[in-house]
């Protein structure tokens, strides 16, 4: 993964989207495992907010759910 931390913002790429006001994982990850231990190290992070490589920023809170059920079922 490759994201930049300013502040409380993690502007994080393709790693997140949120396209339609939706958090969500990009569904195309080519390495499923690498995608989910690049979402772990977000999840991790101390920030209030992500920068989407596409869509508008989400909120910390927010991205932590969507990343805890993504992993709880994939």
């Amino acid at each position: 993964m490759t994201a930049l931390k300013c502040g409380d913002v993690l502007y994080c790429g393709d790693a997140f989207t949120a396209l339609f006001y939706e958090p969500e994982i990009p569904p195309y990850a080519s390495d499923i495992e690498t995608m989910k231990k690049s979402l772990r190290k977000i999840a991790s992070l101390d920030v209030k907010w992500l920068a989407c490589g596409h869509g508008l920023p989400v909120k910390m809170s927010d991205a932590r759910r969507v990343i805890a059920d993504y992993l709880k079922n994939s």
